[in-house]
């Protein structure tokens, strides 16, 4: 821009914003703004426990939600979530965070102290935001069809967590890796050593 002429900094300043206007209402056309699940979902943020919406927003998901939560259990969810609203819990930024500690509260007979609210935010954390990982899932089975003679729901199970372990970042499971690393190396010597030699070393 140092480069450009009086007139092309003018055109280009009139023109942004311009762009930025209509980046926003086609932003505005294809977002879900107005879907009230989407919209209701915000009651999970640890920022939003003591809001007074975050209970209405709260039933209307346990509502859209029948298989989850009963229509006979929502009265006893909303008397949770009254007793949440009151009880210590320790802040958190991270939601996964919040609601882990949230989910390890006992009562004193060692049960669950929030049954219904555990129940129903499981749920509502397990929603997709996207279709990235459900390809990326889809992508990883059917390298596992490849080059089975014998594929049982077991096997398939057991290979997707040997993939996840694989590709996780936590700590406690880097252990395995040394392991899976063995066990890689000696499928591809036994690999290497099952194929025929050359006809040349064969002779």
């Amino acid at each position: 821009m140092s480069i450009w002429e009086p007139a092309e900094k003018r055109a280009f300043r009139l023109g942004a914003p311009n762009f930025y206007l209509k980046a926003t209402d086609y932003l505005l056309s294809r977002l879900p703004f107005q879907n009230m699940t989407l919209r209701s979902l915000r009651c999970l943020s640890p920022n939003a426990r003591e809001e007074e919406s975050s209970g209405s927003e709260l039933r209307c998901l346990a509502m859209k939600l029948p298989q989850v939560i009963q229509p006979g259990e929502v009265s006893m969810l909303m008397d949770e979530c009254t007793v949440f609203q009151l009880d210590t819990l320790e802040s958190a930024e991270n939601i996964d965070e919040y609601w882990r500690a949230a989910f390890d509260l006992k009562k004193c007979d060692g049960t669950t102290k929030y049954p219904l609210l555990s129940k129903l935010v499981k749920a509502l954390l397990s929603i997709p935001h996207g279709n990235a990982d459900v390809e990326r899932g889809f992508s990883e089975n059917r390298r596992l069809l490849q080059d089975r003679a014998r594929l049982t729901l077991e096997s398939i199970n057991g290979i997707r967590h040997v993939v996840c372990y694989d590709t996780s970042s936590e700590v406690s499971i880097k252990d395995v890796q040394k392991r899976l690393i063995y066990v890689r190396s000696i499928r591809r010597k036994c690999d290497s050593a099952a194929k025929p030699f050359p006809p040349a070393l064969a002779s």
